[in-house]
């Protein structure tokens, strides 16, 4: 779409760089960050998109602006079997001998916990060294410096060194080689002993005013440790996104008229452990469904109705009571989990136990008919079912 809108309303004269390629070159950019390999597509978005390209008068673009949600930040510190971590992880190897052994990347991803998890390196279709030479390309062609992107590559490096992070200890946790430190905060130009202490303690404010240092246990500190990639690299994915804003922005002096906006988003998830941000990610998905429904089978039909149009009846699913459950305050899913964080009973199993009580009550045929106790499976906590189908949460 963006390649037919380029052709057909470009604004740039013959020799310049026009807006409507600033908007196509960024996407080497974006798909190396926010896309990556999944058990059902080698180059999967997995983020949200939604892309406003807009025309002066005369029906030129002459700008846009990229507006990025739902980044899927756990699949920095977990992947499933058969899948990879974002594009960018791998293809930080494939630059040039000089910066891998300054980020102590020369090892490739195998090395590294964040990337080794399923043991696939490959992708069909997706060649990393092709992919950063285009990548590469789209840096220079937005105006990026070559210092902006030296530092992005290093915040990158920097998170594949913290995964590494491995922690021994009982009530105490200790680092088990402090030379992974080392390398991850010269990285991320921080200090070694501050890192160090940030993923092994927590600070507790007592009584809204003495700070508390507590321990952390080894699993707490791996906790700590991948909370930390997430947030770096959500961080990172947003001044991306920002920088190259900055590139394809309508210039002050235009006039608009009007725009074309573009919607891309990752699609329905179930993996064998699905956590809050597959929530978001599927309860986003029966938004977007129940959009359909109501302009495609619902309101068009209705326009059918009125005009006396001979035509099949279409039937559908109206997914509204799923929508409702997860997300129609003040009784639902978000809802009560905003509750136990705000009340301070925000304890899993007190706010599990409230969930069950207050929307088994529903039954099969009721309003939380969505919502599903488990009786078998006690490993569980709660099914969604999804117009796609039950997801254990």
């Amino acid at each position: 779409m963006l390649q037919y809108l380029a052709t057909v309303a470009g604004g740039s004269s013959s020799g310049s760089v026009g807006k409507e390629q600033l908007l196509l070159g960024a996407s080497p950019i974006l798909e190396a960050f926010g896309n990556a390999k999944t058990v059902r597509n080698n180059n999967s978005s997995r983020f949200g998109k939604y892309l406003q390209v807009q025309f002066n008068p005369m029906g030129k673009i002459v700008g846009g602006v990229t507006i990025k949600y739902l980044l899927e930040k756990t699949r920095v510190v977990q992947l499933g079997p058969g899948e990879r971590n974002y594009h960018a992880f791998y293809m930080m190897h494939k630059q040039p001998s000089s910066a891998l052994a300054a980020q102590g990347l020369t090892g490739g991803p195998k090395d590294f916990y964040y990337t080794n998890q399923s043991g696939v390196y490959e992708v069909d279709g997706w060649k990393d060294d092709k992919e950063f030479e285009a990548m590469t390309s789209a840096w220079a062609l937005l105006g990026v410096a070559q210092e902006e992107v030296q530092n992005i590559y290093n915040v990158v490096a920097g998170i594949l060194h913290l995964g590494n992070h491995t922690f021994s200890g009982e009530d105490e946790s200790e680092i088990d080689d402090d030379d992974v430190t080392d390398k991850a905060a010269a990285l991320f130009e921080t200090d070694a002993e501050m890192m160090g202490t940030t993923l092994t303690y927590r600070n507790m404010q007592s009584g809204g005013r003495s700070i508390v240092v507590i321990p952390l246990k080894p699993p707490q500190a791996a906790e700590a440790r991948d909370g930390l990639a997430k947030a770096a690299y959500d961080r990172l994915f947003d001044w991306i996104v920002a920088r190259i804003n900055t590139s394809s922005l309508v210039e002050p002096s235009e006039k608009l008229s009007q725009s074309v906006g573009v919607l891309d988003i990752f699609g329905f998830e179930f993996f064998k452990k699905n956590s809050f941000e597959q929530l978001c990610i599927n309860f986003t998905n029966e938004s977007l469904h129940n959009l359909f429904i109501e302009h495609v089978f619902k309101l068009e039909q209705e326009v059918y109705v009125r005009e006396e149009v001979e035509w099949n009846f279409v039937s559908y699913e109206d997914n509204q009571h799923v929508i409702n459950l997860i997300g129609k305050r003040p009784v639902c899913i978000l809802g009560l989990l905003d509750e136990g964080c705000a009340t301070g009973s925000g304890k899993d199993s007190s706010v599990l136990e409230n969930m069950h009580t207050t929307f088994s009550q529903g039954g099969p045929q009721g309003k939380y008919k969505a919502y599903i106790k488990p009786e078998k499976k006690p490993d569980c906590t709660f099914i969604v079912h999804h117009y796609a189908g039950e997801v254990i949460k």
